[in-house]
C-alpha cells in the first residue's frame, strides 16, 4: 500500500470521525462476540504433530489399552506415623478416589491385586484392605506385595511409611474443560482424610501440572495486563504531557485484543500457555504504530502545521510505515505456523491475527480521535541529544562506516559460532513455578518413589504371538533392560506369568511351553483384577510394557529412547514383532528433537520474505541489505548466550526469536523510510542519513523502551517459560535498538541506497 493511499485514507477518517469510530465499534462488537467460544488449553500433546508416524502410533496404542496422562499421583508421606496407620489411611483415601465422578480405575497398596498361593488355592486380591483374602501379619503381606508382578514400590515403600495412590481418570479428561471438577474433589477429599493424622499428602503428574498451569495462567493474565497497561500509560503519559496520547493507543489495543479473542475463537483456536499471553504482547507490539503516529502527528503540529494536515501527514507518512512494519511482524509470527508443534502454530496464528486487527484500529481510532480532540501541538522533548547526533555524524567519517559494518560481521561469525551450541530442552517439573504445591509434589515423587513420567513399549505382531513362551522371554528381556536404564518398576505380559507360575509351582521362571502358558492363562483371563487387561489384548497380538521415570529432559530422554529402540530392534529381529517406545512424553520428546531445526527454518523464511518485501515497498535491494545486520545480529548474540552459558532453552521461549524478528526490523523500516523521505530535502547520504537517525531515534528509543519493559512484565510471570521468553525478548529488543543505531547508518553510508537532492559527497 503507497503512502498517497494513505494519505487519502487518512483525509477520509478525520472528515468523517464519529462514522470511522461507529463502524470500529461494530466491527469489534462483532468479532468480539466470539469470546464466548474461548476454550484454554495446554494438553502435551500440543507439542507434537499428529500426523507424525510416532502421533499415530500412539493413538492406535491408546485406544487398546487407555491414555497415560490421566493419572492423578497421590503421595502419601507418613514417617511420622506406623506402617499400619499409612495402610489404614491409604484405604480411606482409595475407596474416597472410588466415589470421585470419572474414576476410572484405582491403583493402590489397598486396591491393586496380586497373586497369591494361599491353602492351595491361586487368590487374586489386594494384600490389604477389607476385600483383602490374604492373611499373615502385616510385614508378610507388605512383602508379598513387594514381590507381586502388579505390586512393588511404585504403590508403597519397603518400610511401609511411604505410598501412592494412583487415580487414571476416564480419557475424556483429557478435556482441560472437564478436569478441573475431578481435580479438586480429589485434593479437597484427601485433605479432608488426613486433617487429623500425622500423615501428610502431596500431588503430582500431568493432569495436576495442566489443572496447576491454567490456574496459574488465568492468575497471570489478571495481574500482568493491568500492570503492563499502567506501565505503558505512565511511559506515553512522560513522552506526550496529552490525555489523548494515553487514552487513544490503549483503546486502540483494547478494541483489537477483543477482535482477536473473538476472531481466534470463531476459528477454532484454543489459548495455551505461550497465546495467554498475547494481549500483553500485542500491547506493547502495537503501541509502537501508535506512538511512531503521535510522534510524527506532534512533530508536524509543532511545525505549523493544523491539526488536520498534521493528521493527513502522519497518516500518509508513519501509516505506510506502520503497515510495512505490521506487516513483517505479522510474518515473524506466522512462520511459527512452518513447524510441526501444534502450540507453536497456535501462538503464532493467535498473535499474527492479533496484529493485523491492531493495525487497522490504530490507524482507524488515532486519526478519528485527534480530529476530534483538536488537540494543541506537543513538544516531547528532545528525544535524541546533541551528543548522538554527533556520535551519528562521527560514525559516518571517512572509513568508519566499512570498520563498523565489519566489527558487526564478526560479532555476527562469533555468535553463530556459539548460537550452534544452544539446545532446546523440556522438562515437565519444570512447567510450573518452583514453590508451586504440584511442583514441590512431583519433586518429592522423584525423590522418594518411582518417578512421574509414564513410559510405555508397545509390541505388535499376528494373532495368538505372546502365548508362546519365545516370545514372552523376548518380553521379560525387555524389561529387565530397561530397569537398567532408569526405567522403574516395568511390567508386562512376562512378570504376570512369572509371577503366576512362581506362586503354582514355586519355580521363579516363565513357562517353558505354549501348554504350560495357555494353563496360566486361563486361571487370569476371565479375572478383571488379574491386571491381564492392562498388558495384553484379548487376541494376544498386542502386549505392553509399562514403567515410570524421573523426569530427565526432553534431550536425555532422546538419547535413552535412541538405546532402547536399538534394543528392541535386536530383540525382536526376525519375529515380525513391531516394537518401540511410545506414550505421550516419548512422542513430545521426539517433536522437540526437530524443533531447532523448525524454529530456524522459519526464522530464515520470515527473514527472506521480510527482506522482499522492503524490497518491494522501498523499491531497492540496497535499502533490505542495509537493515539486514542489524535484525540478524540480536537473535544470533541472543542465541550465543545458550551457547555460551551451555544452558538450555525451552520450547516455548525459542520462539522468541521469530517473534524478535518481526518486532526488530520495525524499527528498522522507521529509519529507512525517514531516510527516503530525507533524501529529497538533504544534499548528501552523509546528511540524510543523520536526519533520518535524528527523526526517528526518539519514536524508535520510546517504542524499544515500552517493548522492553512490555518483555519484562512477561519475565515476571509465574510460569518459568514464560519468564525466559520475557528476559529474553527484552534482550533481544533492547539489542536490536543498538544495533540499529550503530550498524543502520554504517550500512546505509556504505550502500548509499537512493539518490539525495544534490551531488554526493
Amino acid at each position: 500500500m503507497g503512502t498517497n493511499a494513505f494519505f487519502r485514507y487518512t483525509e477520509f477518517i478525520t472528515r468523517r470521525p464519529f462514522l470511522s469510530v461507529a463502524l470500529l465499534l461494530g466491527l469489534t462488537a462483532l468479532w468480539g462476540s466470539g469470546t464466548r467460544f474461548t476454550v484454554l488449553d495446554n494438553d502435551i500433546r500440543q507439542f507434537f504433530s499428529h500426523d507424525s508416524d510416532d502421533a499415530r502410533f500412539l493413538e492406535e496404542h491408546q485406544t487398546l489399552f487407555g491414555s497415560d496422562e490421566t493419572t492423578l499421583l497421590i503421595f502419601l508421606d507418613g514417617r511420622e506415623s506406623t506402617p499400619v496407620e499409612m495402610v489404614s489411611m491409604v484405604e480411606a483415601v482409595s475407596g474416597a478416589m472410588e466415589r470421585i465422578e470419572g474414576a476410572e480405575r484405582i491403583d493402590s497398596v489397598t486396591a491393586t491385586s496380586i497373586l497369591h498361593s494361599q491353602a492351595d488355592e491361586l487368590l487374586i486380591s489386594p494384600a490389604f484392605g477389607a476385600e483383602s483374602r490374604i492373611t499373615g501379619t502385616h510385614e508378610e503381606r507388605l512383602a508379598l506385595f513387594h514381590d507381586a508382578a502388579m505390586g512393588g514400590e511404585r504403590l508403597i515403600s519397603r518400610d511401609g511409611h511411604l505410598a501412592m495412590v494412583l487415580v487414571r481418570l476416564e480419557d475424556r479428561y483429557r478435556d482441560l474443560k472437564l478436569l478441573g471438577p475431578p481435580v479438586q474433589a480429589v485434593e479437597q477429599a484427601v485433605t479432608a482424610l488426613i486433617a487429623d493424622s500425622s500423615i501428610r499428602a502431596h500431588y503430582g503428574g500431568v493432569p495436576f501440572v495442566r489443572y496447576g498451569a491454567i490456574a496459574s495462567m488465568m492468575n497471570d493474565l489478571g495481574r500482568l495486563f493491568p500492570l503492563t497497561v499502567l506501565l505503558i500509560g505512565l511511559l506515553l503519559y512522560a513522552m506526550f504531557r496529552r490525555k489523548h496520547a494515553v487514552l487513544l493507543p490503549l483503546l486502540a489495543i483494547g478494541l483489537s485484543c477483543l477482535s482477536t479473542v473473538g476472531a481466534v475463537s470463531f476459528l477454532g483456536y484454543k489459548l495455551n500457555p505461550l497465546t495467554i499471553v498475547f494481549p500483553i504482547l500485542l500491547l506493547v507490539i502495537a503501541v509502537a504504530d501508535g506512538v511512531h503516529f503521535l510522534s510524527r502527528y506532534h512533530e508536524e503540529r509543532s511545525a505549523g502545521a493544523t491539526y488536520r494536515e498534521a493528521v493527513a501527514i502522519a497518516g500518509g507518512r508513519i501509516g505506510a510505515a506502520c503497515f510495512l512494519t505490521s506487516f513483517t511482524t505479522t510474518i515473524g509470527f506466522a512462520s511459527l505456523m512452518l513447524t510441526e508443534m501444534q502450540i507453536l502454530r497456535d501462538f503464532g496464528a493467535v498473535v499474527a491475527i492479533g496484529v493485523v486487527f491492531a493495525f487497522f484500529t490504530v490507524i482507524t481510532l488515532l486519526p478519528s480521535g485527534l480530529a476530534l480532540s483538536k488537540s494543541p501541538p506537543s513538544r516531547p522533548g528532545e528525544l535524541i541529544s546533541t551528543r548522538i547526533e554527533q556520535l551519528v555524524r562521527w560514525m559516518l567519517q571517512g572509513r568508519r562506516p566499512l570498520g563498523f559494518a565489519l566489527l558487526g560481521v564478526a560479532l555476527g561469525v562469533v555468535s553463530l559460532g556459539f548460537a550452534q551450541r544452544a539446545k532446546v530442552d523440556n522438562f515437565l517439573t519444570h512447567a510450573l513455578p518452583v514453590d508451586h504445591r504440584y511442583t514441590e509434589g512431583n519433586a518429592q515423587i522423584e525423590t522418594l518413589m518411582s518417578g512421574i513420567v509414564p513410559v510405555e513399549f508397545s509390541f505388535v505382531g499376528d494373532e495368538g504371538v505372546f502365548r508362546q513362551p519365545e516370545n514372552l522371554r523376548r518380553l521379560e528381556s525387555v524389561i529387565d533392560y530397561v530397569k537398567t536404564r532408569g526405567i522403574q518398576n516395568a511390567v508386562g505380559l512376562s512378570s504376570l506369568l512369572r509371577d503366576l507360575n512362581h506362586k503354582l509351582s514355586g519355580r521363579d521362571v516363565l513357562p517353558e511351553t505354549p501348554a504350560a502358558v495357555a494353563q496360566l492363562l486361563l486361571l487370569v483371563e476371565d479375572n478383571d483384577d488379574s491386571g491381564l487387561s492392562r498388558i495384553v489384548t484379548d487376541d494376544y497380538a498386542y502386549a505392553r510394557v509399562f514403567g515410570t521415570s524421573v523426569d530427565i529432559g526432553s534431550h536425555s530422554f532422546l538419547e535413552l529412547k535412541h538405546d532402547l529402540d536399538a534394543f528392541l530392534a535386536r530383540t525382536f529381529e526376525g519375529t515380525g514383532i513391531q516394537a518401540r517406545v511410545t506414550g505421550v512424553a516419548t512422542v513430545a520428546s521426539v517433536a522437540f528433537l526437530g524443533l531447532v531445526e523448525q524454529l530456524l527454518f522459519s526464522l530464515l523464511v520470515a527473514l527472506v520474505v521480510i527482506m522482499g518485501a522492503i524490497v518491494l515497498v522501498f523499491r531497492s535491494v540496497s535499502m533490505a541489505a542495509a537493515g539486514l545486520l542489524s535484525n540478524v545480529l540480536p537473535l544470533l548474540m541472543g542465541l550465543a548466550w545458550y551457547g555460551i552459558a551451555d544452558t538450555y532453552l525451552n520450547p516455548g521461549p525459542a520462539v522468541v526469536f521469530s517473534v524478535a524478528l518481526g518486532i526488530a526490523v520495525d524499527d528498522t523500516i522507521h529509519v529507512l523510510a525517514r531516510y527516503r523521505e530525507e533524501l529529497t530535502r538533504h544534499d548528501t547520504h552523509r546528511e540524510a542519513i543523520v536526519a533520518a537517525v535524528v527523526h526517528s531515534l526518539g519514536a524508535i528509543a520510546i517504542t524499544s523502551v515500552i517493548l522492553v519493559a512490555g518483555f519484562l512484565v512477561i519475565g515476571s510471570s509465574s510460569f518459568p517459560q514464560n519468564q525466559q521468553f520475557g528476559v529474553l525478548g527484552a534482550v533481544i529488543i533492547f539489542l536490536a535498538l543498538v544495533t540499529d543505531l550503530i550498524f543502520t547508518p554504517a550500512c546505509l553510508m556504505l550502500l548509499r541506497p537512493g539518490t539525495p537532492r544534490g551531488r554526493d559527497d
